[in-house]
């Protein structure tokens, strides 16, 4: 999950001005259990945090909505370490989805 850190006047940053990315890795175990749900739960614990783009090998449909109606972009298929998938959206590689790369409940 990536957070940006935008002035504090909301204003869209200029080139004086400088963007913090931060990176938390959140666990997720408490949803990945849940019977129903879970993607929507951990759509919501994401949201709760405020990110700007979530950096994941898979997100199901549900989780998909919540995180679109967010705002929350979502770089499906991700693969590697999380400093290479950190490396790779610095770099611009990432393509962020339109859609859920998988079935729900799979």
């Amino acid at each position: 999950m990536i957070h940006r850190s935008t002035p504090a006047s909301g204003e869209p940053p200029t080139s004086s001005l400088c963007i913090c990315i931060f990176l938390e890795v959140l666990d997720n175990k408490e949803n990945a259990n849940a019977l129903k749900g879970a993607g929507i739960q951990a759509a919501s614990m994401v949201s709760d945090k405020s990110a700007d783009a979530l950096l994941t090998g898979y997100c199901g449909p549900k989780a998909f909505m919540t995180l679109e109606a967010a705002k929350i972009r979502v770089a499906n298929n991700v693969e590697g370490t999380v400093r290479d998938a950190v490396k790779s959206f610095n770099e611009g590689k990432l393509t962020f989805a339109d859609k859920a790369n998988v079935e729900g409940q799979w």
